[in-house]
């Protein structure tokens, strides 16, 4: 399979997050070089294993950014919005021999955080335009896994069913998706009040009822 062309070593900008005896900022970049050596040819950013999955792969796309490696990271977005699928979600991409027809609902909104992001970082509105119908199209499959008390359901089944189980850690992540999400409308002049209700109950549900999440104790 063709390689995508690495991109040429660069320096630590001005900007680059750094923290004081722990991570330098020519740390910071050197990680993100790592993360774009194993960008595959498509823009798909996987796990050690080989597969890929939205949330993480926003994640790296995220760090590129931030290491000033725009192209890859806009390479990164794209697959997102070339292997989105009708209903607003991904599945994930397996190694060969493997299958997983689940699909999350953190992965999915987790979009609007890496497109929020993208957004404050490069100040290209036209990339936000671009980015907004998957946006869109991936908080509303979020939001059909809620549930009438606020949390939203851990994913849907390989048969359309929903799973019994909310998680936390995914919820807690679903409210900082839905407030990036909420943002990038307002900036764009598509306001979403439904979505600004929708945080508030996954906040209402995360704060107040420990009971309708998955028990993680072990």
């Amino acid at each position: 399979m063709p390689q995508p062309e690495r991109p040429r070593r660069t320096r630590p900008a001005a900007w680059t997050p750094e923290v004081a005896g722990v991570l330098s900022a020519d740390d910071i970049v050197a990680t993100g070089h790592a993360i774009a050596a194993d960008q595959q040819a498509d823009g798909a950013i996987g796990w050690p294993d080989g597969h890929v999955d939205a949330w993480n792969h926003v994640e790296c796309a995220m760090a590129l950014s931030v290491c000033g490696l725009r192209d890859a990271a806009r390479r990164a977005y794209e697959w997102l919005r070339a292997n989105q699928r009708p209903d607003g979600s991904w599945r994930k991409r397996m190694p060969a021999g493997q299958t997983d027809l689940t699909t999350e609902s953190n992965h999915a909104a987790y979009c609007a955080v890496g497109v929020w992001h993208e957004l404050l970082v490069s100040r290209d509105e036209g990339f936000a335009v671009r980015m907004w119908p998957v946006v869109r199209s991936a908080i509303d499959f979020a939001l059909g896994l809620q549930t009438p008390r606020g949390e939203i359901v851990w994913r849907r089944l390989a048969d359309g069913g929903l799973d019994s189980e909310a998680l936390l850690a995914g919820n807690a992540s679903m409210y900082s998706s839905l407030r990036c999400a909420v943002a990038l409308a307002d900036y764009l002049g598509e306001p979403q009040p439904d979505w600004e209700l929708a945080a508030d109950q996954v906040a209402h549900a995360v704060a107040r009822h420990p009971e309708a999440f998955a028990d993680k104790s072990r």
